[in-house]
Parts: C-alpha cells; structure tokens; sequence
C-alpha cells in the first residue's frame, strides 16, 4: 500500500507536505492503539463500499435501498 510514484510526483508541494505530517503523526500513535483505529477505518470504508453499492443499486432500479 502506498501512494503511485506518478501521483506523488503531480502532487502540489502543499499535498506533500500535509502527507508528511500526517505519516509522522502516525508514527506517534502507541502500537497498542494502532490495531483501534485500524479497526474503525476499515469500518469506515466497508459501510462507504455498502452505501455506494445500494445507491449504485437504487439508481439502476434494482431495489435497493439507501442504508
């Protein structure tokens, strides 16, 4: 995992620096509360993935509902 060499190298000096500081707050982050918030991103992402699939769902007249 990790950002493309071709995205880093279009990314404006400002992303740059804001991703710099973000990895080395991440690196401040206890082990032992690593796993936590691990755990609530993928949360994150896996009720993102089932909100997009229901619209897709519903926009195609499938039935599905918004969760």
């Amino acid at each position: 995992m990790g950002i493309e060499g071709e995205k880093w190298a279009d990314a404006s000096e400002r992303d740059r620096v804001l991703a710099n500081a973000m990895l080395e707050d991440l690196m401040t982050i206890p082990e032992a509360e690593k796993e936590a918030y691990w755990e609530l991103y993928k949360q994150g992402v896996f009720k993102g993935l089932a909100r997009m699939k229901a619209e897709q769902e519903a926009k195609e007249g499938k039935g599905g509902k918004k969760p």
